[in-house]
């Protein structure tokens, strides 16, 4: 297998060559910075893909509206609202109900986490075959 190549070219969300994530029936294509639904494309502003790479690569962990704000805006003194503004467009194109957290659960005076099972998947030596790697499973 070959070895994978850090960008560090996105401020604080980094991204991985020939790797991609399924969230249920969603894929994540850091490197093409795409959201699909199966077929179907899902149209993000950057900065909400960007949310969107923090939370997969990072499933289940509490993330604090601190950190991601410094993820997503590391040079740049924003308000908090531009990220709850954010988590509101992300929870909207995942389709995550207010009444059911599927996918995103505010941590209240902490910051959110991704709930959802995450799994990784790698093209191994560039033939175009994908291994899968759990990532994560909600506890």
């Amino acid at each position: 297998m070959r070895e994978f190549v850090e960008i560090p070219e996105r401020a604080g969300v980094s991204v991985t060559m020939d790797v991609r994530y399924e969230v249920g029936s969603f894929r994540v294509d850091p490197v093409r910075r795409r959201l699909r639904n199966g077929d179907v494309p899902v149209a993000l502003t950057p900065k909400v893909f960007e949310l969107l790479l923090a939370f997969v690569e990072h499933p289940g962990a509490l993330l604090s509206k601190d950190d991601l704000l410094q993820m997503l805006w590391p040079d740049t003194a924003v308000e908090e609202n531009n990220l709850t503004h954010c988590i509101a467009k992300l929870r909207r194109a995942l389709g995550d109900d207010i009444r059911e957290r599927r996918f995103i659960v505010t941590v209240p005076g902490q910051g959110y986490r991704f709930v959802a099972e995450v799994r990784a998947i790698s093209t191994a030596d560039g033939a175009g075959r994908p291994e899968r790697h759990e990532v994560a499973a909600p506890g």
